[in-house]
């Protein structure tokens, strides 16, 4: 009879502290700025989820629990700030970067968004550094054009996980 080896308990914690730093090497691009593995896991996920449907989805479903709307958020020299950041930290979160813009038409019947009532022009931003998602909105509303954010709070998961 073949009697199976077993690993001593520090063989083990080698091949965990292996596992963990392959898995480190692999997420590090992604990972934020102070965040963790963990952070830089769902950065991967969220960026490559985040698509045409996805965007135009999130614009029509806000304000949602879980897609917080809110104002465009600028420092002293006028650059884009991560809204989710200042509201929660108030933190300046500068580097954003952003997708091609997305045009979504409303015909004057809310079919582009709850929010206003015609068309309105999507651009897709996300941070690296904090790992947000959110979209900066232009929407047109009755010969006004109003300005505001969709924050992705979990919205996105949640429905790719069904």
């Amino acid at each position: 009879m073949i009697k199976a080896r077993q690993e001593t308990q520090e063989e083990v914690k080698g091949h965990i502290y292996e596992d963990f730093n392959y898995a480190s090497d692999l997420l590090q691009p992604w990972r934020p700025a102070g965040g963790t593995l963990a952070d830089a896991a769902t950065a991967i996920i969220t960026s490559s989820t985040l698509n045409r449907e996805a965007i135009k989805e999130m614009v029509y479903h806000a304000p949602d629990n879980r897609l917080t709307v809110g104002r465009v958020v600028c420092d002293e020299n006028n650059q884009i700030m991560c809204p989710a950041c200042w509201r929660d930290r108030g933190e300046e979160v500068l580097h954003i970067n952003f997708e091609p813009a997305i045009y979504i038409d409303g015909n004057d019947k809310h079919q582009a968004s709850e929010i206003v009532q015609g068309d309105v022009l999507a651009i897709p931003c996300s941070s690296h550094q904090c790992g947000h998602q959110f979209i900066i909105c232009l929407g047109n509303q009755k010969g006004r054009i109003e300005i505001f954010t969709i924050i992705n709070e979990g919205w996105i998961a949640e429905i790719f996980s069904e």
